[in-house]
């Protein structure tokens, strides 16, 4: 049975991947598909309401430009509805969401097939529960991060670190980073290029996150909100780093 996965970061080595699935849109919960439509790679992400319907958003993965949609059920089917044009489709019991894409403007139709990747706790007003400040924050936050990196602009990567930080590896031990100075001086290895390219394959948005923090490239880089008590606003800064 295809499974919903649910990441627990171990912080002696990467985060497992846990599964349930095959049960519809639950309440309360965000669910991230990734997919195609056409020949155009998406992320899609959606949440239902209290009353019922449905809202959420889009990103494709050339733009990483986030743009939302309300949507409803029909019967057996979800209906998404952008400015530019409708999703409709049906959820199968492998939590695969297929249909058609119909343009509003020359109504261009286009097939899409969307795979649930993962569901995560929060509400239509914010996504993020178990972080501090506001979604568009921590967002605005990855895309500076992943703009620094493809910049290599490594002074601004190594201020928004938590140290120590923790870099784990599949083929040795957990590394301890003390300080900014030693992080610059292994930053190639730290921040590698299977970590960059990893980063680079997702948009900025729908990221999965649980009480620990928020999880970049498959849980290659975790993201917490080291704020402290009576401090103004989010602090967000990485605390964790899994090599392959």
């Amino acid at each position: 049975m295809r499974m919903k996965k649910i990441a627990l970061l171990l912080v002696a080595f990467f985060p497992f991947v846990l599964t349930c699935g095959g049960q519809g849109l639950e309440p309360g919960m965000w669910h991230d598909f990734r997919g195609t439509r056409g020949d155009q790679k998406l992320q899609v992400s959606l949440i239902v309401r209290e009353d019922g319907t449905l809202t959420g958003s889009q990103c494709l993965l050339t733009q990483d430009r986030k743009i939302t949609f309300s949507g409803r059920r029909e019967g057996g089917q979800i209906i998404l509805s952008l400015a530019d044009g409708e999703y409709r489709g049906m959820l199968d019991a492998q939590d695969v969401f297929r249909g058609t894409w119909k343009e509003i403007a020359g109504g261009k139709s286009l097939p899409f097939q969307m795979t649930l990747q993962s569901t995560v706790a929060g509400s239509p007003e914010k996504r993020y529960a178990f972080m501090g400040g506001t979604d568009a924050e921590l967002e605005r936050f990855v895309r500076n991060l992943k703009a620094a990196l493809r910049n290599e602009d490594h002074e601004w990567v190594a201020r928004q670190v938590s140290y120590p930080l923790r870099v784990n590896s599949s083929s040795q031990r957990s590394q301890m980073i003390k300080n900014k100075a030693q992080l610059i001086a292994s930053f190639s290895k730290v921040f590698s290029p299977a970590l960059r390219s990893r980063l680079g394959q997702d948009c900025s948005c729908h990221l999965f996150h649980n009480y620990q923090g928020a999880m970049l490239a498959e849980g290659m880089l975790w993201i917490g909100d080291m704020a402290q008590d009576g401090q103004k606003g989010p602090v967000f800064r990485i605390f964790s780093v899994n090599l392959l």
